[in-house]
């Protein structure tokens, strides 16, 4: 059953893309730029869109939105932070005071991650607080010292890797982000536990990837076909 919460989505695509050499937001992939994915995928699902992208460069992320048909009346394109932290602030200040329900937070690196993800994720909000799909640990993780001299091999058993979208009880986030004010974190679930809110992770078997190198792009462009194919057949 999906939830009757309405659903807030701020994607953030403020980043520098400093490893990635170009801004890998504005890349081809498929047949949009890779931020356009994201905005594709969650738009039909959102009562509020908030694009978050780098100072400056609103009205050129507006301008390939209406290029490719995904300029819509609940949209907004508003400038990040310094920070992926001040970004996504910058996002829940867009969406104002009048706003209610759930609020999802994703990353626009992971351009693959669906609309049915989101709903399940909200589903799974609504009853704890808040939620992050995740995979389990496969490899074998090991600690090292600043010598990258090996200390021990951690136990993957209750380790996962995490993703976006994350997906909150709006006004749960809102206090979490006021009383750390001024604190930066990697990811906002971190937000929500480090102000005592409880985060339920989701199993996400489905590619999720994140876009860091330039030739992380042909992988996922070939994860994109594949999907498509599958759909399609």
């Amino acid at each position: 059953m999906t939830t009757e919460l309405p659903i807030n989505t701020i994607i953030v695509a403020a980043g520098t893309s400093a490893r990635f050499g170009t801004d890998k937001m504005l890349a081809p992939l498929g047949d949009l730029p890779v931020f356009l994915h994201s905005v594709r995928n969650f738009l039909p699902v959102s009562q509020r869109l908030v694009l978050v992208v780098p100072p400056g460069r609103e009205e050129d992320f507006a301008a390939l939105a209406r290029q490719y048909g995904l300029m819509a009346a609940q949209m907004s394109i508003v400038a990040g932070g310094d920070t992926r932290t001040d970004s996504v602030r910058q996002g829940l200040q867009a969406l104002g005071d009048s706003a209610s329900g759930l609020v999802a937070i994703h990353d626009a690196a992971r351009p693959l991650a669906s609309a049915d993800l989101l709903l399940a994720l909200a589903d799974l909000a609504a009853k704890t607080g808040g939620a992050a799909p995740a995979k389990p640990m496969t490899s074998t993780v090991l600690r090292t010292d600043d010598q990258n001299l090996v200390l021990e091999a951690l136990s993957r058993e209750n380790l996962w890797e995490i993703e976006t979208p994350q997906v909150f009880v709006l006004p749960v986030l809102q206090e979490a982000f006021a009383a750390l004010s001024g604190r930066n974190f990697t990811d906002d679930t971190q937000v929500l536990m480090q102000n005592r809110g409880s985060v339920r992770l989701l199993h996400n078997p489905a590619p999720n990837p994140k876009l860091t190198f330039p030739q992380d792009l042909d992988f996922v462009a070939f994860l994109l076909t594949r999907a498509r194919d599958t759909h399609n057949a």
